[in-house]
């Protein structure tokens, strides 16, 4: 049998893949434990937290957005249904909650709001949302099942998440891990009971749950509305398809890190992960269902043509302010590492680079857009490590196989002892974020009054 020479390539290239001895040993691989930074390097302080702002964030006069445009596909029209109908309910700040991507940081997510629901903090979200981690904790926040929340990411391990492939199968292979056990994971959590609260929530109380993928195949980031498919609004997985393995497939979709994971099929289109666009969900259309609702309606409308959405503008009459919970689920660190000198590592390092600048960029935005109206509140929380003091073993692997149970528990506890306590986790400015965009200026902490710690139930974990 002749062997194509693009094939034979490929298997050389993955043979070869971890390379060669480096020609020159720098600072960081001369060091004892090969972590030592540099001396020429700077190193840029993580922002400390700080209380909430006494006096409105300065706004721009006029909105950067004015004039622009959001491209709306029709399959998001169930979607924009659920939003009008959401923000039409009550008065006040429309509540959104976003849980980022991060995979194992999810942890550090699921101890704040379990923290922030030990004392009795948690907002009323009528929006969740949720990004690959966030995908699949955003059901079990919007349901309230912070004990779940809590059993999923304080017990799970890497043999839950994904088996690794022999050689024989990344022969034909579409990723270099199996994630069949992460489906079965999911599956165990969506039961038809869960599937059946988080449709009386969209039906009797008007909340919406929404996770959000990529369509690799057509390049753009791509809603499912779960309350929809649970409510029988719209069926994304085809009429044969029962809501809850829809769910299944789209939370699966949502987690799917390509090239380590399958990508997800639905119909026919593939979806991957979509922390590779956004790391935490975008809510432009979020923002136009409560300043702009006529405008938005008006878009449902449109059947034939471009669906392009005009945004920013003054708000209209009866429109209300939003407040935005962002759960970012990282610790913006990226550790001082001796990369292999070969394909592999060399690839393997620079997309834990990519993720961590893409992580900032998503975040700035969606705070910098929440925050152009006056009236709109914003506020995020991430894992520093000065807070959690939680250290992640140089041997819990790369950053695609790292499930570090112990890691985990440690930042499930701190978070939850931090928020349930009251302590200055939150950040009310996107110049807060660690290589922020634009440069700001942090604002000086403010005096926290000295408090005895208590440790509520939810937050103790074993080991």
């Amino acid at each position: 049998m002749r062997v194509r020479p693009f094939f034979a390539a490929c298997v050389l290239v993955w043979m070869a893949g971890c390379g060669g001895p480096r020609p020159q040993q720098g600072a960081i691989c001369t060091s004892p434990q090969g972590t030592t930074t540099p001396t020429s390097a700077v190193v840029v302080p993580q922002p400390a937290p700080v209380s909430a702002p006494s006096a409105p964030r300065p706004q721009p006069t006029a909105s950067p957005n004015a004039g622009s445009t959001l491209e709306v596909d029709p399959a998001n029209d169930a979607f924009i249904r659920d939003l009008l109908d959401s923000t039409h309910q009550g008065k006040g700040h429309y509540k959104v909650l976003a849980i980022s991507a991060g995979g194992q940081w999810g942890a550090y997510g699921a101890g704040v709001l379990a923290g922030l629901d030990a004392a009795g903090k948690v907002p009323d979200f009528r929006l969740v949302t949720g990004i690959s981690t966030g995908a699949l904790l955003a059901p079990l926040m919007f349901l309230g099942d912070y004990e779940g929340a809590k059993q999923l990411y304080t017990s799970i391990t890497s043999d839950d998440i994904y088996r690794t492939r022999p050689l024989s199968e990344l022969i034909t292979a579409n990723s270099l891990l199996d994630s069949s056990p992460l489906r079965r994971k999911v599956g165990t959590v969506l039961t038809p009971e869960i599937i059946e609260h988080i449709r009386r929530e969209n039906i009797d109380n008007h909340r919406v749950l929404a996770v959000q993928s990529v369509d690799i195949d057509a390049g753009v980031s791509v809603v499912f509305d779960l309350t929809a498919i649970a409510a029988d609004k719209y069926r994304p997985c085809g009429e044969q398809v029962s809501a809850r393995d829809c769910i299944i497939h789209a939370v699966i979709a949502a987690a799917a890190i390509p090239v380590a994971f399958p990508p997800e099929f639905i119909q026919g289109d593939m979806y991957v992960d979509g922390g590779l666009r956004q790391y935490a969900f975008s809510i432009k259309v979020a923002l136009e269902a409560v300043h702009h609702r006529s405008r938005l309606s008006s878009l449902l409308s449109v059947t034939h043509g471009p669906r392009r959405l005009p945004t920013g503008g003054p708000t209209e009459p009866d429109s209300r302010p939003i407040a935005l919970t962002l759960i970012a689920n990282t610790d913006f660190v990226v550790l001082p590492q001796c990369v292999g000198n070969g394909i592999l590592p060399i690839a393997e390092r620079a997309a834990g680079v990519a993720l961590d600048q893409l992580s900032i960029g998503s975040f700035y935005r969606l705070m910098s857009e929440t925050l152009e109206q006056p009236s709109d509140k914003a506020r995020f929380t991430y894992a520093d490590p000065a807070l959690t003091k939680c250290t992640l073993p140089a041997s819990s692997g790369s950053a695609l196989e790292a499930f570090d149970q112990g890691y985990m528990r440690c930042l499930f506890k701190a978070a939850c002892i931090a928020a349930s306590n009251g302590e200055e986790i939150w950040h009310y400015n996107p110049d807060d974020l660690p290589e922020s965009p634009a440069v700001g200026v942090v604002p000086t902490p403010s005096a926290a009054a000295v408090v005895p710690r208590t440790v509520p139930a939810i937050c103790e974990v074993p080991g």
